[in-house]
């Protein structure tokens, strides 16, 4: 069976030679049960169509890095989607943290566009959730055209926004606008004996002898979106899957068939790690050195989140196969990204995210399916608020005139050659024209402290100052990352930034050098008016 490397136990052996290595071939009653459930719920919500449309997965894990070779434990998925299809190698986060990352991804809209009023209000790390916030999502779009729409994983962060039932409470909580079925964790964070709210039923899986993948949350999420996947088919309508799965977000619990695998991974030693930045900003130059135990423990957490992936890698191969199987695997489209990235030790920054270099915000982007290309390296950049468009306009369903701050990158791979947008790119940067591809994209971060918050050995893990904005600038010869940053205690809407960065990324790729002080005046000028006018245009 592949992928899962020695076994730790008889019992386990035995488990993957039953099922593979997190599917198994029978079902339990509750297993019955909730695809019952789910035929029923879609029957309910739309008429009979034939399927005329194409299908849609996207698979959106989380915390998942791009520059520390994660996608090494997901072989099956680089070769089915990346090399099968097309790989972005120059896309971004529009923030590094969860909630509005996911946000962004939903509505297509940038985060300034969908945070509170003010940073005292109540929001998802910085993310306004309300009746709005659910009428933007993509999604609607897409039942309203005779999708059957699933959600399958992790939603936001946090059961409020979630709409999370609560356990040993028999109320119904009603799923978000657009969704037939919603299948969400609560709370996101869990890995084995978790509750779920099932379409607003919540139900626990906490039987390790459980036939839907166990009492492992990342299996009992494929075995779902199989299910979803049957039900809908079997409907005759075109479905979208989002499945959102935790891994490799902490604690990186791995499945128990996959717990021997990477023996010698750690977390990696690049050049920035455990080196202190006094040209930084104030919550990186402060951080201590990372000590022996404190990196014992990322050693082990990197080990433990390549572990996580394989488990989604599995979930890519059942869900091909499958389809397969019911003659629709050329009519489905396979989208593969994270929310953000991970550091780990680089600037002596303990595991985290929240920071604005390309450890925390490149991160993995594939798509194939039907008229895309083997084997294409797209080099433009793109990123999370374009995920949203692009699905639409893969379904034939964007509208010209939507108001999402993100792009469909279809374009990208159909006739729009890199080699002419990047040249178009630099023309219009001179003459203020948008008619090609953008060579800036924007990315933004709200800190969710107004003090500091710090983890073991005093590493500082976000501040009030830690509140940033930038861009990053593809244009010939150029590839840059400029940033502002400010306190979000005083200056909530970036009217007085107090410190800034820059960095030449083709010559200083792991953003050592802050080189902000050795520009010039116009250079300072230049980059400050494109930021306001990509912050501002929408």
């Amino acid at each position: 069976m592949p992928f899962l490397g020695d076994q730790p136990s008889v019992v386990v052996s035995l488990l993957a030679l039953l099922g593979g290595a997190w599917i198994l071939a029978q079902r339990g009653q509750d297993h019955e049960r909730l695809r019952e459930d789910a035929t029923a719920s879609i029957s309910r919500q739309h008429p009979k169509q034939t399927a005329s449309r194409p299908n849609v997965l996207l698979i959106y894990t989380d915390d998942q890095d791009l520059l520390f070779d994660s996608m090494q434990a997901m072989p099956f998925t680089s070769t089915f989607i990346g090399k099968q299809g097309a790989t972005f190698t120059n896309f971004f986060a529009h923030t590094p943290l969860c909630c509005p990352s996911r946000g962004a991804m939903l509505t297509g809209r940038y985060l300034h566009n969908n945070h509170p009023i003010a940073p005292t209000d109540h929001a998802c790390m910085g993310l306004r959730v309300d009746d709005k916030f659910y009428r933007n999502s993509f999604v609607n779009v897409l039942q309203k055209a005779g999708y059957t729409t699933g959600m399958i994983g992790k939603y936001l962060n946090g059961k409020g926004v979630c709409k999370c039932p609560q356990p040993n409470n028999s109320t119904v909580v009603d799923p978000p606008l657009g969704w037939d079925r919603f299948f969400v964790m609560c709370p996101d964070t869990c890995y084995t004996d978790c509750f779920v709210g099932d379409n607003g039923v919540g139900r626990t899986f906490n039987d390790s002898h459980y036939k839907q993948g166990s009492n492992y949350m990342p299996s009992v999420i494929g075995n779902v979106t199989l299910d979803f996947i049957r039900s809908a088919l079997a409907e005759g309508r075109p479905f979208f899957a989002y499945v959102a799965p935790h891994s490799p977000h902490s604690p990186a619990t791995p499945a128990p068939w996959y717990a021997n695998t990477f023996p010698s991974a750690k977390a990696p030693r690049t050049a920035s790690y455990n080196v202190s930045a006094p040209d930084h900003h104030w919550s990186v130059k402060v951080q201590p050195y990372i000590n022996s135990i404190i990196e014992e423990e990322m050693d082990l957490l990197a080990r433990r989140r390549l572990q996580t992936l394989l488990s989604i890698d599995d979930i890519t191969r059942e869900v091909s196969e499958l389809l397969g199987s019911l003659k629709a695997l050329d009519n489905t489209f396979f989208l593969f990204t994270s929310d953000h990235g991970f550091h780990m030790g680089q600037f002596c920054l303990g595991p985290c995210k929240r920071q604005p270099y390309d450890t925390d915000v490149r991160i993995p982007f594939m798509m194939r399916g039907p008229g895309i290309k083997e084997n294409q390296q797209i080099t433009e950049l793109a990123g999370i608020p374009d995920v949203g468009p692009t699905i639409l306009d893969l379904c034939g369903l964007l509208h010209p005139n939507s108001t999402f701050d993100g792009r469909s990158v279809v374009p990208l791979l159909h006739g729009h050659t890199q080699s002419s947008s990047r040249r178009l790119a630099a023309e219009n940067v001179q003459r203020g024209s948008d008619r090609a591809w953008r060579s800036a994209y924007l990315i933004e971060y709200l800190a969710t402290q107004e003090g500091i918050k710090t983890a073991k050995g005093g590493h500082v893990i976000d501040s009030g100052n830690n509140t940033f904005r930038g861009l990053r600038i593809m244009i010939p010869n150029k590839n840059l990352a400029y940033f502002e940053f400010t306190d979000r205690n005083n200056d909530w809407k970036f009217q007085r930034p107090s410190f800034y960065e820059l960095y030449d990324v083709e010559k200083d790729p792991e953003q050592l050098h802050n080189i902000y002080n050795d520009a010039t005046n116009e250079t300072k000028v230049w980059l400050a008016a494109w930021l306001r006018k990509e912050y501002g245009c929408a």
